[in-house]
């Protein structure tokens, strides 16, 4: 009687056993080929994302700090290439008043004039500083120890203060300038007459300097050495500026002084103004005067 599997029906001799169950049970163990992939892939995939992770970190790092090397390339180029220009334009304007200045009007650079009104306000404040030391250090020893106020000299509001009205009081020349300008009919822009007020401002760098060192031996010294540099700037500015006929050059003279004199005033008054307000900082020495007396 034929015999057959009872698991996969397979005929079977006489005596034959089936061997079906141990091949169905070799084929569960293995792995799928498919299934042995897909698992593998992510653990493949992860591998290799940990691999490449720390390179593209470090390509990352590299491409940022090119950039930012780059930029501050360009940022120092841009800088160094403004310094160069304005101290050309400056050593340009001391060698060649006339010419060099002339030039410095007719190319109406605003940066480089404001920078060089900035520079004059800085050693204005400083000499105004040195000036407030001299004028009044030795009476604020005394009225200190005779007296139980808590008597100082302001000297960074008095740094501060003489910076802005510098640099305010330069932007008032250039419109004063621009104005006097019109009056005759010369074609002249504002941005121009910042150049001419910046011709003052190189001159006065000079004799800041000079008025500084004099200051700290002789402060009438200094004071007459600063006042000289005031009026030198205006007679370079009389020189270099850019008339378009000889009939204006011959009015020019009259405008110029029409200009200082105003300029004076408008000088006088916020000197005057600004540094009384400093007398509250200076305790007992607040009926002794005001510092705007010294300008």
């Amino acid at each position: 009687m034929a015999r057959f599997c009872t698991r996969c029906g397979r005929p079977l001799e006489e005596g034959e056993v089936c061997n079906c169950g141990q091949e169905a049970a070799q084929q569960q163990a293995a792995p799928q080929p498919e299934v042995a992939q897909q698992q593998a892939a992510p653990q493949f995939q992860q591998q290799t994302q940990q691999q490449a992770a720390p390179q593209f970190q470090q390509q990352a790092q590299q491409q940022g700090y090119a950039q930012n090397s780059q930029q501050f390339q360009q940022t120092q180029q841009a800088v160094t290439g403004f310094l160069g220009k304005m101290f050309g334009s400056f050593l340009n304007i001391i060698k060649h008043p006339v010419t060099g200045g002339r030039d410095v009007i007719l190319a109406g650079g605003v940066a480089v004039g404001i920078a060089l009104m900035v520079l004059q306000g800085i050693l204005t404040a400083i000499f105004a500083a040195i000036g407030a030391n001299k004028a009044f250090g030795d009476m604020v020893g005394v009225v200190s120890y005779f007296s139980s106020d808590d008597v100082k000299i302001p000297y960074v509001k008095i740094i501060f203060l003489t910076l802005i009205l510098s640099v305010i009081l330069s932007f008032v020349l250039a419109l004063l300038l621009f104005l006097g300008n019109l009056i005759m009919k010369n074609t002249v822009s504002f941005t121009q007459m910042i150049g001419a007020a910046s011709l003052r401002s190189s001159v006065v760098i000079i004799t800041n300097i000079l008025a500084i060192i004099v200051c700290l031996i002789n402060p009438v010294g200094g004071m007459l050495v600063f006042a000289i540099g005031n009026i030198w700037g205006f007679f370079v500015i009389l020189q270099a500026m850019p008339i378009a006929n000889e009939t204006m050059r011959n009015k020019l003279p009259l405008v110029m002084i029409l200009v200082y004199f105003v300029f004076m005033l408008a000088n006088y008054f916020c000197v005057k103004q600004g540094y009384t307000g400093l007398l509250g900082d200076m305790g007992s020495l607040s009926g002794l005067g005001s510092l705007g007396n010294l300008w």
